[in-house]
């Protein structure tokens, strides 16, 4: 096995991180003596020796000594596997770094790895007077967790740990309360919680899922509306077990929460990997108006399926969602086809609008065309949807032809034709008569199909169809309009914006 390491070691020193959840061989003598060895190197193979020591549970191999490695990055990550591991033997040297000139980011974690392998509250009240402050609020917050304060002198404490200005010390109260979690310490970690220091947010996440607390669950979510700090908040949730379920299924029935926020909801309700957490995204599914929403859901099913195989999804609410996804794309085809004979009847309609319109019908057509393909692959587990849908969108000919051949091989009769059709190389007005059962065809002219998006849902297309209807001199397009396209009728005011912010990048077209 000396040679696997070996070569596990080259890859993941290559790549510049390590990946310690890989399926690793039982290690052998030889192989330990492998990893023992590279602690005496270079850093990157010492941090990479110490973490494969603590997923294969040998952090016991692992010396004190490496406590006075001159590298801070070593000496944390080290006191980080001691304390996870719950030794002790790193205690009396930790109690050295202690006493010692380090850093005093290095100081604070080592009084509170030795702490939480081995309390000892007297040592946190000498601590209290150190001149380092990151090592005072690491003292202050371990009496707290160990219950060592009167009730006044715990209040102050309270009150003191969430009036922390410095980051630093903020990361520091945040860290030892995630090691030793206690429901009064909820306002404390809201608070700081409340910080612009994207650190300090992602110690507050950590926090908050040891917490476990339905007070947090809020912040937490709408912590996952923020890039910097997503992915930690997930964790975080995911912490809290099945009964955040019930609060993530209300933040996404809730059409009040910031779409920043909501839009990142389904995704991390998938992250439950369970059959309640599908149900919760199914059962919103077919509710759901914001087509944004609609398609992270989706991706939160694709992913709960190819994770949990034992999932169940309901299929005639899959079925449902075909047919009307089916029915959306044929709409937008025949708004393609209306755009394009519009331009060819009068050339004079070919403006800096009606490219504008024709784009982005074009490409809700295109994002249409994925959700279909994304639920026939929830509705056939066993086959490859994505590969099958990337071929029908080849530059190859032949490529497109056999994607083709997999759908009339998969599909049922009634989902056979209109589908091919909608990835066909057929001439349109063919497609469209494949889909007939899915689209009434109604005769529409051009000025009435830009009165229609105007009037439409998609505040997208409303606003340069406006845009495009000024060019043609159509003076009456505010006025209410029966929509033969069957959209509701009246826009809201937000698309009386300007009509560069149909195209802000906060928020995707084909989202309408």
């Amino acid at each position: 096995l000396r040679g696997y390491y070996l070569d596990m070691f080259r890859a993941t020193l290559r790549a510049g991180s390590l990946e310690t959840r890989r399926e690793l061989r039982d290690l052998d003598l030889s192989s330990l003596e492998v990893l023992i060895r590279a602690l005496n190197h270079d850093d990157p193979e010492v941090l990479a020796a110490m973490d494969i020591l603590a997923r294969e549970k040998r952090t016991h191999l692992i010396p004190a000594l490496v406590l006075y490695h001159p590298n801070d990055e070593i000496v944390l990550r080290a006191l980080e596997h001691f304390a996870a591991a719950g030794v002790t033997d790193f205690v009396p040297v930790a109690d050295r770094v202690l006493a010692d000139g380090r850093a005093d980011v290095v100081r604070a974690a080592a009084l509170r790895a030795r702490q939480q392998v081995s309390p000892d509250p007297e040592q946190l009240r000498r601590y209290l007077d150190d001149g380092s402050p990151l090592v005072r609020i690491t003292a202050l917050a371990g009496l707290l967790a160990a219950g060592e304060l009167e009730d006044a002198a715990r209040d102050a404490a309270l009150a003191k740990l969430r009036a922390v200005d410095d980051a630093a010390e903020r990361i520091a109260a945040l860290t030892a309360i995630a090691t030793q979690p206690l429901p009064e310490f909820e306002p404390v970690v809201l608070a700081l919680a409340e910080s612009d220091d994207r650190e300090v947010r992602l110690a507050a996440a950590d926090a908050m899922g040891a917490l476990g607390t339905p007070g947090v669950r809020p912040a937490l979510i709408a912590m996952v509306g923020q890039q910097a700090a997503r992915l930690r908040a997930r964790a975080a949730i995911v912490k809290h077990g099945p009964p955040a379920l019930a609060t993530l299924r209300e933040a996404l029935w809730d059409e009040d929460l910031p779409l920043a926020v909501r839009i990142h909801v389904p995704r991390t309700i998938s992250r439950f990997r369970s059959q309640e957490a599908a149900d919760i995204l199914l059962e919103r599914l077919l509710e759901e108006p914001k087509g944004a929403v609609a398609f992270k859901i989706l991706r939160g099913l694709g992913g709960l399926a190819a994770d949990v195989p034992r999932v169940q999804l309901d299929r005639p609410t899959l079925r449902k969602a075909v047919e009307r996804e089916l029915a959306l794309a044929f709409e937008l085809m025949h708004r393609e086809e209306v755009l394009a004979s519009g331009v060819r009847e009068d050339p004079a309609r070919d403006t800096t609008g009606h490219e504008l319109l024709a784009t982005l019908v074009h490409d809700k057509l295109v994002h249409c065309k994925e959700r279909v393909f994304r639920l026939l692959g929830l509705l056939h587990r066993d086959e490859d949807f994505e590969s099958i849908y990337r071929s029908t969108r080849s530059g190859s000919r032949s490529l497109r032809s056999t994607g083709r051949e997999l759908l009339e091989h998969v599909l049922a009769p009634e989902l056979r034709e209109p589908v091919v059709a909608l990835v066909s190389d057929d001439p349109l007005e063919e497609r469209l008569a494949a889909g007939a059962g899915y689209h009434d065809r109604h005769e529409l002219g051009y000025d009435a199909l830009v009165r229609a998006l105007v009037a439409g849902e998609s505040e997208a297309l409303a606003t340069i169809a406006a845009y495009h209807a000024g060019e043609l001199g159509l003076s009456d397009v505010a006025a209410p309009l029966p929509s033969p396209l069957g959209v509701q009728q009246s826009a809201p005011p937000t698309r009386r914006r300007g009509l560069m912010a149909a195209f802000a990048p906060r928020r995707p077209a084909h989202a309408g």
